[in-house]
């Protein structure tokens, strides 16, 4: 026996389908952004609904609210995530020149924003989309060799010694 979908029991909600769960999530989400979006629930549930966005299709909302949420809470420890999904959709839409400059610029700055071994894997990720391979193994090369404790490590010794193209 099927149990009827229970949307609005604030204790064991349930829905008839994943989407209908899914919507009523974004409306819940849409309403802590609304009413208190200045506050770390509100700056949460952005994160989702960026997330959310990014998920249909809708690059343009997950843009505006990630740089909404870089606006209000730049240090946070999400806020190098934030950054990171702001830089793949710069890849995705075809702004990836203008990104590797970003990057560089970043990278040259004594108060780099991120840590240098996130900056230089993006770099390299940015030059590959260029096709720019010679300089995505350099950057990768930078990793192993000025960040032997980085998570990238292992991808960057790997790409860094890949034969050009692969």
């Amino acid at each position: 026996v099927e149990a009827a979908a229970r949307p609005d029991d604030a204790q064991n909600p349930s829905f008839a389908t994943e989407a209908a769960r899914d919507a009523r999530a974004k409306e819940l989400f849409g309403q802590l952004d609304e009413q208190y979006g200045s506050t770390s629930v509100g700056r949460v549930a952005k994160l989702y609904l960026a997330e959310s966005a990014r998920t249909a299709g809708d690059r343009a909302t997950a843009r505006t609210l990630w740089e909404k949420y870089l606006d209000q809470d730049p240090g946070s420890a999400v806020a190098a995530s934030v950054r990171v999904n702001l830089f793949q959709l710069d890849r995705e839409e075809g702004k990836a020149g203008a990104l590797a400059e970003n990057l560089k610029k970043m990278l040259e700055d004594p108060a780099k924003p991120l840590p240098a071994d996130l900056l230089l894997y993006q770099l390299a990720l940015t030059q590959e989309k260029l096709g720019q391979d010679g300089d995505a193994r350099a950057a990768y090369r930078r990793i192993v060799d000025e960040h032997p404790q980085s998570p990238y490590l292992q991808v960057a010794q790997q790409k860094s010694s890949a034969p050009v193209g692969g």
